[in-house]
């Protein structure tokens, strides 16, 4: 990835609430990269990656974490332009009048909108890989904790993640192998802290918690419960506090005593395979698809109507919505609309984030929850 090079900031200004006018200095090294990127171009994701950096400091949020994140997505350089360019409106890049055909570098003058609260969000999305949540995942999320009673060097283990690494991966490994119906089993470190509208809401998230105690010398307790949530909605789909489990163990060898408290943790959540099973299969059972019809507001074509369809279709692939149309007139239409969930959920999906959808460069799609409309608007009506 192309670093920052010489972040000469020369004028930040307030824009609106959520963007900022940026102008600084930018470089690059000709011929140092491939055809990808025109000069110009080079140039502009300079100014794109300095300009992020600086303004993730100003939210003190961590940078080089977002950069690495990046790093490790692999991505060529023109799609780490676009991906940035998307955070952005009004660049441009001012060059010299003439340069030395021996210079070693490109230098230009950078300048854009940055919109500060789409790049925070953009942040949260991957650092905490928020756009991989689009697909049905099996989370867990544990918590596994010692009593005063117990230390890690009691274990022979020089800390917790010796010890919840292989049992974590251990679950992980068995829900891969018996756990039907879901695309991933993910263990989260922490929860989300943010869930996006395209969040899969078929996706679940078992919560764990447990806690060692030593009761005596040869006798220790585990204390455990779980709770299986929905991930996006965090309703409850069911829960188990389970009865204290008593183990004795005679032995003065840490590994065995350490290896014998794994197993007696890692078994307690096998035991619930067939459980969680049958739960999930009859909560997706439950989940029925329903239909409602809308209407279009006067004015939009019939290519309009279709490409209202498709924009809806592509959007909603997460309750498998479908849509038709159902009636045509130029003073109004009709879809007929099919997805997963109630009427009242389908509606609660198509009002998300305002009931706004990118339709075209120069129009949005708008959907009014109270009446149960579309209508296609200008950009700028949509502020």
């Amino acid at each position: 990835m192309f670093k920052i090079i010489v972040p000469i900031v020369l004028l930040i200004s307030l824009f609106t609430i959520e963007a900022r006018e940026i102008s600084l200095q930018v470089k690059a090294t000709p011929g140092k990269f491939n055809t990808e990127l025109s000069e110009d171009q080079e140039l502009m994701l300079n100014g794109f990656q300095q300009t992020v950096t600086l303004i993730l400091g100003e939210q003190k949020l961590d940078s080089g974490l977002y950069w690495s994140k990046l790093e490790k997505k692999k991505m060529t350089r023109k799609e780490e332009f676009l991906f940035l360019k998307n955070l952005f409106t009004n660049e441009t890049i001012s060059r010299p009048a003439s340069e030395d055909a021996k210079i070693t570098s490109l230098t230009g003058s950078f300048q854009a909108n940055v919109d500060t609260e789409k790049l925070k969000q953009n942040y949260e999305e991957v650092v905490f890989d928020l756009g991989e949540t689009r697909a049905k995942t099996f989370y867990l999320l544990a918590t596994l904790e010692l009593d005063r009673s117990l230390s890690w060097s009691d274990l022979g283990i020089s800390g917790e993640e010796g010890f919840n690494s292989v049992i974590l991966e251990s679950w992980k490994k068995h829900f891969e192998k018996n756990l039907k119906g879901f695309e991933k089993i993910v263990v989260l470190e922490k929860d989300f802290p943010v869930r996006p509208d395209y969040m899969n809401p078929k996706s679940v998230t078992l919560k764990w918690k447990s806690r060692l105690k030593k009761v005596s010398d040869e006798s220790y307790e585990l204390n455990a419960q779980y709770v299986l949530q929905k991930t996006k909605s965090q309703d409850v789909v069911t829960a188990l506090d389970f009865p204290e489990q008593n183990r004795k163990l005679k032995s003065d060898n840490k590994k065995v005593i350490s290896s014998a408290l794994a197993s007696m943790t890692y078994n307690l959540l096998y035991s619930q395979t067939t459980k969680l099973q049958s739960v999930l299969d009859a909560d997706a059972s439950a989940l029925a698809a329903s239909e409602v019809e809308l209407k279009i507001m006067a004015g939009p074509g019939l290519t309009d109507a279709y490409q209202i369809i498709s924009v809806l279709e592509e959007t909603f692939k997460p309750i498998k919505l479908t849509a038709q149309l159902k009636s045509y007139a130029i003073d109004g239409s009709t879809i007929k609309i099919r997805a997963e969930g109630s009427a009242d959920n389908i509606l609660d999906n198509l009002a998300i984030g305002g009931g706004k959808f990118p339709f075209n460069e120069q129009k949005v799609l708008h959907f009014n929850r109270a009446d149960k409309t579309f209508a296609i608007l200008p950009k700028e009506s949509n502020n």
